[in-house]
């Protein structure tokens, strides 16, 4: 218990600090703007020729997943820098003089970078909430169907890049321009790895997590399958000359089911 109240007052302070930079409305904002494009239409989840009854399960996956996907690239460069703002600010001279060990210290920083990405998740499972409404398919609103995808999907993709982002932090080579550069690479190399990848089990963006799900449901109501789960963004559809307004088959997703093995598969 002595050991987890500095580490609580640690990621709680930190947190509040960011709370208060402009940044983080930025980041916010960033969040609401991207549960409205997904509300209007622009950004459509789809499996193959298949499109979901926009019911909770189905606008939750679809906010998470491209939660997964767009914050895992524009969340690094939101939460990192905390270690070299204490350097600045000498904040980290006076913890160095405190009984705050360096795990402490940096499972704080780590905490406090997650708690950053679960406020802009918050704001996208609002954002689902509403998308359902205005959709009208389905208004009974769901609490585990629309939280069970940022748990199983967004949580842990998440969690590694605010992991990531300390660690670019903690190492003075990578902590300035470097860095940055060096993590953009190394995220386009994990999109094209991972969308090669049929394993759940190093699945980072939780990609084949629902799309095992929806193939099986596809199977069962239509008998066939074998489709990819992708998402268009209508803009960028239109500006490379695709149909955008493509006609999708409706089916009934009851949404990711918690089992002992998926939990394992997400953890790791």
């Amino acid at each position: 218990m002595s050991y987890l109240r500095p580490l609580y007052h640690l990621a709680q302070a930190d947190f509040r600090e960011r709370a208060r930079r402009f940044s983080f409305l930025l980041t916010l904002a960033g969040g609401a703007y991207l549960a409205c494009e997904a509300i209007r239409g622009g950004l459509v989840l789809h499996y193959g020729p298949y499109c979901g009854r926009y019911n909770s399960a189905w606008v939750a996956t679809g906010m998470a997943c491209w939660a997964s996907f767009f914050l895992s690239l524009i969340g690094f460069y939101i939460v990192r820098g905390t270690v070299e703002h204490d350097r600045r600010t000498r904040v980290g001279e006076i913890l160095a003089t405190t009984p705050i060990g360096r795990l402490s210290y940096l499972l704080g920083k780590f905490l406090s970078n997650l708690s950053v990405f679960v406020c802009m998740l918050a704001v996208l499972a609002l954002g689902a909430v509403v998308m359902q409404w205005l959709r009208g398919e389905d208004m009974r609103v769901d609490p585990g169907a629309i939280l069970t995808p940022f748990l199983l999907v967004s949580i842990p993709c998440l969690a590694f890049v605010a992991a990531v982002a300390l660690l670019f932090d903690s190492l003075p080579l990578l902590a300035g321009a470097v860095g940055n550069t060096a993590y953009f690479f190394v995220w386009l190399w994990l999109v094209e790895r991972m969308d090669r990848l049929s394993s759940l089990r190093w699945d980072l963006f939780g990609k084949n997590v629902v799309a095992s799900s929806l193939a099986a449901s596809v199977q069962e109501q239509f008998g066939e399958g074998g489709y990819r789960l992708q998402t268009t963004i209508k803009s960028l559809a239109a500006a490379a000359g695709l149909q955008a307004s493509q006609e999708y088959i409706s089916f009934t997703w009851h949404g990711l089911h918690y089992t002992p093995g998926i939990v394992l598969d997400r953890l790791v």
